[in-house]
């Protein structure tokens, strides 16, 4: 088993992390890419709560 040799397989040929699954490396590889997965929820949920207190703003002051 190459986790418990503490021995890591596998290297970032951008960075030199060193990785013990050829997986994480490949994830570990979009951190060095423009290209994102996951879409920033809080940021979402931010702009949606200032639109709706905007709304809310504008309401009272009718």
């Amino acid at each position: 088993m190459v986790i418990h040799s503490k021995i890591k397989l596998f290297t970032c040929s951008i960075c030199n992390n060193e990785f013990y699954r050829k997986d994480t490396l490949k994830l570990h590889m979009l951190t060095h890419s423009d290209k994102k997965l996951f879409k920033c929820i809080i940021q979402k949920f931010l702009s949606v709560l200032h639109v709706t207190m905007n709304i809310e703003d504008c309401e009272s002051n009718m």
